[in-house]
């Protein structure tokens, strides 16, 4: 990422984010260090840059850039980025059938279509890439 000194606030929100423990950044997060639009502006912008990708509302994974093809790509995956995001944002949930079936041994066909089963209320959409996290 290039950082201007006009893009201080940019690069005070591309800190924060390096040096967050986690791959799910919620809009949330980032609040207390700016305004609204200023946050807004940084994020479409780390976006474009692809440092982060917007996977749902508020919310963000960050991306790593596989050193092969020099393409940004979500480091455990989508499964793994929406249900730490389920975490983050306190949704209780349960794996989906077909991951409990895997884990536990009827099944040896390994899940692709990432499903969760909701124990809360949750009514936003998750996805990433035109995969999107079922509700069972």
């Amino acid at each position: 990422m290039k950082v201007k000194a006009v893009d201080s606030f940019k690069a005070k929100i591309f800190d924060f984010i390096q040096d967050f423990p986690c791959q799910i950044v919620l809009r949330a997060d980032l609040v207390t260090l700016g305004s609204s639009r200023q946050v807004s502006r940084a994020l479409k912008s780390l976006v474009q840059e692809a440092v982060l990708t917007k996977i749902g509302y508020g919310v963000y994974a960050k991306l790593v850039r596989n050193p092969l093809i020099d393409e940004p790509f979500l480091f455990n995956g989508f499964s793994q980025a929406a249900q730490e995001a389920m975490d983050r944002l306190n949704i209780q949930w349960d794996p989906g059938q077909a991951e409990q079936d895997y884990n536990q041994g009827p099944s040896s066909q390994i899940p692709v279509s990432p499903s969760v089963k909701l124990k809360s209320r949750f009514n936003r959409k998750l996805g990433y890439k035109g995969m999107t996290l079922r509700f069972e």
